[in-house]
């Protein structure tokens, strides 16, 4: 198996560490088996039914407690797991290994860390699943991926600084999608580099054409997953794109989650150095939610961090998220960052943000995510409030 940005030799030494982590975390009598790639099995006899089972997930898990290292590398890792009990779920392997492997697709979807029991009504949630993907497969050839952007306001002057691009799914049957219902999706089935690849080339194109019409939408922001950071050919597709549709470097914005960085932390300060050579700005977005270390942080070449909507919602109320964000608004003014607080809804909400120097806002209280004419529209209606202002100054002061 080949770990992205390590290759073949690094990604087997980690394979080799984690099945003699789970020799050990067994018990003589159980068996365990690679099945391919970094999916294993582990057949385990003579169970009560609750109490064994859940004895032997906390083992399993806990091999995955400390990070497995192989020479320079470091990986953080975890497992998810999925769980078939004989005779209740199949009586024989094949049956046991289908539905366990149903499990675990759901296990990976509630988060990192995580286990689930197969239950029937799995089986339709994996059909289901699977019909998803086909559409999924065809969606872009179809037309039926949109992108909205939602406007970013500075706080110091009102105006509009960028936009964030976000993909929505009109889906034939299901109507409008959202990123969160079908983006865990693509991540699971490898969809997401072509799915990601279309974003970013769609993105740079609209940017460019706003600025071909005279207007200033400052940077549009594009959301890149692990699966993408990851990925060898990230730095060329950039570059790729930047080159075919024209867009100027200083005019994208590249986010990543926390958690997408700290999993591969040395492979991602490389690649997103390589970007920031190319002159594309990076931000980490969802910050506070990603437990990264500030000595990583230190070594990140990037230009923003961007709060987690999940300390805006009650920081009006909640002292504990207003300590939250007044913590990290400090921690970029310390790291010479620009910080942009998302999901803004409420005046109450920008009068804090402001007072405490929050430097950029998006959200609900400012603009849905607009599709493109309208986010144009949104676009020259703020530039021409402001150049009639400027305009009239002269005329309120003589």
């Amino acid at each position: 198996m080949k770990f992205p940005g390590y290759g073949h030799a690094i990604g087997d030494e980690v394979l080799k560490e984690i099945a003699m982590r789970l020799e050990r975390a067994i018990r003589k009598e159980d068996t365990i088996a690679r099945l391919g790639g970094d999916e294993f099995a582990v057949v385990m006899e003579s169970l009560k039914e609750a109490e064994g089972t859940m004895h032997c997930v906390q083992r399993l898990n806990a091999a995955f407690k400390e990070p497995v290292i192989v020479g320079d590398a470091q990986f953080v890792l975890s497992a998810s797991i999925g769980i078939s009990l004989y005779p209740q779920n199949g009586t024989d392997a094949h049956t046991l290994l289908r539905n366990a492997d149903t499990a675990m697709f759901k296990a990976k979807e509630a988060g990192r860390g995580t286990f689930q029991f197969y239950v029937e009504e799995m089986t339709r949630y994996a059909v289901e699943r699977a019909r998803m993907e086909a559409d999924l497969r065809e969606a872009v050839e179809r037309g039926e991926l949109e992108l909205h952007y939602q406007p970013q306001i500075s706080l110091k002057d009102g105006h509009v600084v960028g936009f964030e691009s976000l993909v929505r799914w009109r889906h034939p049957e299901l109507g409008g999608l959202a990123p969160d219902q079908f983006i865990a999706l693509a991540e699971d089935s490898g969809l997401i580099l072509p799915l990601g690849e279309w974003v970013l080339r769609t993105a740079c194109r609209q940017v460019t054409q706003w600025y071909s019409e005279g207007k200033n939408p400052g940077r549009v922001a594009v959301n890149i997953s692990a699966c993408q950071l990851g990925d060898y050919s990230l730095l060329d597709v950039v570059r790729t794109v930047l080159r075919e549709t024209g867009c100027r470097p200083e005019w994208l914005e590249l986010e990543l989650t926390e958690s997408s960085i700290m999993t591969r932390t040395q492979q991602a300060v490389s690649v997103m150095s390589e970007l920031r050579e190319v002159g594309v700005q990076l931000a980490i977005d969802d910050f506070g939610t990603g437990y990264s270390s500030l000595a990583y942080l230190r070594q990140l070449p990037i230009a923003k961090l961007k709060i987690d909507s999940s300390f805006i919602r009650d920081v009006s109320e909640n002292e504990v998220d207003a300590a939250i964000v007044r913590a990290v608004i400090a921690l970029g003014k310390t790291l010479n960052l620009q910080v942009i607080a998302e999901g803004v809804e409420t005046c109450e909400q920008e009068d804090l943000l402001r007072a405490e120097g929050c430097d950029v806002v998006q959200g609900y209280y400012y603009s849905r995510a607009l599709p493109a004419a309208e986010a144009g529209e949104f676009l020259r209606q703020e530039q021409h409030h402001s150049t009639k202002a400027v305009t009239s100054e002269p005329e309120s002061l003589s």
